[in-house]
């Protein structure tokens, strides 16, 4: 079965993109057209999976970049705005998951959590909007959890990140 290429010319920056969603995120993408900017922070992980996508015939490049440090969201960003015009397409895909008691709970990993959750796909969203009103067209895809509606046990700074992304995606 052919799949649509209705993202030839398009270029997706998909984050969390080495495992799970993200890479089958970045697939779909791939065999819709896209060129597929994938971001991770597992650099061995991520470098194989853009392999994959050019071995399957697709357009793919790998940044491996850790989402809780905004500079190096900064320096990627410019190397990607470098190689492409716009991004057409944002999928912020990757999150930190903790599973923990709330007194257990360490403000440095409430802080990563939040950063990787929420400021990383807010910094994002901001930079790639310009280029997308500008052209006419673009997509932000903002990937939560049914933990962002309804609490859960060891799940304070996750919950709480996921809803905040939920609200944001409604602004």
């Amino acid at each position: 079965m052919n799949t649509p290429r209705q993202h030839s010319g398009r270029v997706a920056l998909v984050t969390g993109a080495a495992s799970g969603i993200g890479l089958d995120i970045a697939h779909g993408l791939s065999r819709q057209g896209a060129t597929v900017c994938l971001v991770d922070r597992n650099g061995p992980a991520a470098q194989e999976a853009a392999q994959a996508i050019v071995d399957a015939g697709g357009q793919a490049e790998a940044f491996v970049v850790d989402l809780a440090d905004m500079d190096a969201i900064t320096a990627m960003l410019a190397q990607v705005s470098e190689r492409h015009e716009v991004i057409d397409i944002l999928i912020n895909n990757a999150g930190i998951a903790l599973n923990q008691p709330a007194t257990a709970l360490a403000l440095s990993q409430w802080n990563a959590t939040l950063a990787v959750n929420v400021t990383a796909p807010m910094v994002l969203t901001q930079h790639v909007l310009p280029g997308m009103r500008d052209k006419g067209w673009g997509r932000v895809v903002n990937v939560s959890s049914i933990s962002g509606v309804r609490a859960g046990t060891g799940r304070l700074a996750y919950g709480t990140s996921k809803a905040a992304l939920i609200a944001m995606t409604g602004q």
